[in-house]
């Protein structure tokens, strides 16, 4: 990981962050931008971070439970070892919670290939997020219903549709198809087009 620039605010840090490491920043609203602050040199956040991101499961647990501080974006680098240092995106929000990790800084990272799998997750939550929106508008995707989608590198990649909250990921049906971006936008097509409904 590179030395970090001392910026005068989280978002300029951010920023610089990510930039010294090659990599493109990941979708802001203007208001997540406001509300950013730094938790360390590598990490930022619209929450207070209590626990490691490299411990998705207990932010995923959270979400599904409805205890997240929704909403909010969680992103940077964590981890430890040779192995297991990786970029965290998290965001839960109206009818979304996606919970990206992809490895990097590690000795066996292959930096294109990461750079390439971050750059496409970012461009990914980008879109998701007005695609929910949409289906939220609409009335296919109900008040009482969101999308979780996890991506990761660490652990087994899934996702679902699910209605009110849950003990904790297990009570959760979970598709393991990939690639997950595929099969969620394939969802989300047949939800808009009403080949699909939630009930």
């Amino acid at each position: 990981m590179t030395d970090v620039i001392t910026a005068a605010s989280p978002i300029d840090k951010a920023r610089a962050v990510f930039e010294a490491e090659g990599l493109p920043m990941p979708p802001l609203t203007a208001d997540e931008t406001a509300r950013l602050r730094s938790d360390g040199e590598f990490l930022f956040a619209t929450r207070a971070i209590e626990t490691p991101p490299y411990t998705l499961d207990i932010y995923l647990d959270e979400a599904l439970a409805g205890a997240a501080p929704v909403p909010y974006t969680l992103f940077g680098f964590d981890g430890g070892g040779l192995a297991s240092s990786a970029l965290h995106y998290f965001l839960v929000e109206d009818g979304l919670a996606v919970f990206i990790q992809i490895g990097w800084g590690g000795a066996y990272t292959d930096v294109d290939d990461a750079r390439g799998m971050i750059e496409r997750a970012f461009a990914w939550v980008g879109g998701l997020r007005g695609r929910i929106r949409e289906a939220r508008a609409v009335g296919a995707l109900p008040k009482d219903w969101r999308l979780v989608a996890v991506v990761t590198e660490f652990d087994l990649s899934r996702w679902g549709f699910v209605r009110g909250s849950v003990d904790n990921r297990d009570a959760v049906d979970f598709s393991t198809e990939v690639p997950v971006s595929k099969a969620v936008n394939a969802a989300l097509d047949d939800l808009l087009a009403a080949r699909r409904t939630l009930a």
